[in-house]
């Protein structure tokens, strides 16, 4: 019974031996296996109860030693049952015969089946192993790609952090400087409003002490004219009869003679003055045009034609002829209304100044005619009045001498009401006076004329800053102060600033600067003034090279951190400092000036 159970197993291909043939199991092969082995189980379990009914009746003994004390009576029933199950196990066998081949087929079904997906197996594989690979080239690629944008994301952003910074470092460096001069410019304000205060403490003050003295006056005035009051009238009419006979009696005979003397004089200078300038005018401009038609054809002329188109004289020689003639009638005439004496002022002024830039040696035999014209505009400052009677016009009459209009002497040069006159006066008084009360006393007049804009425009069309430039020298210690006062007006600002700042970008102008800055013991107001000046100067792009070449830049370092040092002491170099910052500033040498304070 054994061996048949291991046949019919054997026949129902257990899966280890199928899947030794390459056969795969899914789910519908599965389940045909199953049923398949169900049914050959329920034909084996027939089988094997039709062997244990033929057993029983091959062998009654032993069949009924084990059924001791039953009977015999079922013998015919047990016949007929062996033979049903003989008939059975006949058509068993023929159904496991057609099971068999049915999975037979079924398994070459399957193998076939097993083979095609084998086959898609490997393709499968095969474009599994060409994706993967496909798929890592391409990852890699992405990758590099990837990195490389990255890296350049990277210099970009780095390259725009870095511009980020220098452009956040300059501008902290602009609000730290803005925040130093502000806050330089509040300390400055507060001294201010606390001299003003004091000010105007000592202005309450005056005003209080004017006003006592102001009553005190009148009551003294009320007094003296009490006294003038009881004075005996006759007494004083007496006494004015007499001084006023005296005084007509010794102008009577005295004034007839002085006034035809000055006239005579003044029609002297007139007859010198006339002859040189006519010639001057009929060689400049009369006879020009026939000098320069003939100026080509001198063969072709005579000794006397030649000598009547002489060759005209230089300007500087008909200058030294001019100049003492005019100067004399400049002291002699008395008229000196705007019509006279600026044209007068206005010759001698530019031809003092072609003299000087002629280098003409003769100029040096006029120094003492032009010291002569200086001393008598200056003293023209003062209060001294020269009226003309009446009987000074009637003696003139007389004697036949050309009118001397009334004037006083308090409205010449100096006094006189046009600006024009005075700051021509001034500008020639400094290029002739040598004494240095005089010369103080002209530039603060100068300075005050300055602060007009019409005296502005007349000093620089007389090119006046060369002018008061030699005196802003250390051997002029006593006049710097003055020097610089006057150059303060024309630094403020006015139309003619940019005019006054060109004047000044020269060289002589940047030497005289750079020696004043050099000098010691010098007052540092001087500086402060000087700086407001070169603070107006270093805006101006080609005026760098003026300020490096005279080493101007390194003092203006050397002096910024000597009041850095000074201003933690005192506060009055604020001022001065926030004008020496601005000035390097401008310079492009705030690096090296941070440097220097720090």
């Amino acid at each position: 019974m054994a061996s048949k159970d291991s046949d019919i197993e054997s026949a129902v291909f257990p899966k280890q031996e199928l899947n030794g043939y390459g056969i795969n199991f899914n789910d519908s092969t599965e389940s045909l296996y199953d049923f398949c082995r169900a049914s050959l189980q329920s034909v084996l379990n027939m089988d094997t109860d039709t062997g244990s009914h033929c057993q029983c009746k091959c062998h009654p003994r032993k069949s009924t030693e084990g059924l001791e004390g039953n009977d015999y009576d079922d013998d015919d029933d047990v016949d007929n049952d062996n033979y049903d199950s003989a008939d059975d196990r006949s058509r068993s066998k023929s159904n496991v015969i057609g099971i068999m081949q049915e999975l037979q087929k079924i398994s070459a079904k399957l193998k076939e089946e097993n083979h095609v997906l084998a086959e898609k197996k490997k393709d499968l594989l095969r474009r599994e192993q060409l994706l993967s690979v496909s798929q890592k080239n391409f990852q890699t690629i992405v990758e590099l790609e990837i990195k490389r944008k990255m890296e350049g994301i990277e210099k970009s952003f780095k390259q725009e952090l870095e511009k980020s910074l220098i452009h956040l470092k300059e501008k902290i460096k602009e609000n730290k400087r803005l925040r130093e001069n502000f806050e330089t410019l509040k300390s400055a304000n507060e001294v201010l409003r606390s001299e003003v205060e004091s000010l105007t403490n000592e202005r309450t003050k005056c005003d209080k002490q004017i006003n006592s003295l102001q009553a005190r006056l009148t009551n003294l005035q009320r007094l003296h004219e009490q006294n003038q009051k009881q004075i005996v009238p006759s007494l004083a009419i007496d006494v004015k009869q007499e001084t006023t006979s005296s005084k007509t009696a010794k102008s009577s005979t005295e004034k007839p003679h002085k006034r035809s003397l000055k006239a005579s004089k003044v029609l002297q200078c007139i007859g010198d003055l006339l002859p040189s300038l006519l010639t001057w005018l009929v060689d400049m401009q009369l006879a020009a045009p026939l000098r320069n038609s003939v100026a080509h054809l001198p063969h072709q002329l005579n000794a006397q034609e030649s000598s009547i188109i002489r060759k005209p004289r230089s300007v500087s020689e008909r200058c030294l002829k001019v100049i003492p003639a005019l100067v004399e009638f400049l002291r002699e005439y008395p008229s000196f209304s705007g019509s006279v004496s600026l044209p007068c002022l206005q010759f001698v002024y530019w031809a003092i100044k072609n003299l000087e830039d002629s280098h003409n040696q003769s100029k040096s035999g006029l120094s003492s005619t032009l010291r002569r014209l200086g001393e008598e505009l200056y003293h023209s400052r003062a209060s001294t009045t020269a009226r003309i009677t009446e009987e000074d016009i009637l003696i003139e009459q007389k004697d036949a001498l050309p009118p001397l209009p009334n004037t006083n002497k308090e409205g010449l040069f100096f006094k006189s009401s046009d600006c024009h006159v005075r700051l021509l006066c001034a500008l020639i008084v400094l290029k002739t006076v040598s004494q240095v009360d005089f010369l103080a006393n002209v530039l603060d007049d100068l300075k005050n004329e300055l602060k007009s804009d019409r005296g502005k425009e007349l000093f620089l069309f007389y090119q006046g800053t060369p002018v008061v430039l030699q005196y802003l020298k250390p051997i002029h210690k006593t006049l710097v102060n003055n020097a610089i006062d006057v150059f303060l007006p024309l630094s403020m600002e006015s139309p003619h600033l940019n005019q006054f700042l060109t004047s000044c970008s020269n060289e002589t102008w940047f030497r005289t600067v750079a020696v004043v800055l050099r000098a010691v013991n010098m007052d540092d107001k001087i500086f402060e003034k000087l700086s407001i000046i070169l603070q107006k100067l270093s805006k101006i792009r080609h005026n760098k090279k003026l300020f490096d070449v005279y080493s101007i830049t390194a003092l203006i370092q050397e002096l910024s951190r000597s009041t850095s040092t000074c201003s933690s002491n005192q506060q009055d170099y604020s001022f001065l400092e926030l004008n020496l910052r601005s000035i390097l500033f401008n310079l492009n040498c705030v690096g090296s000036s941070n440097v220097s304070t720090t």
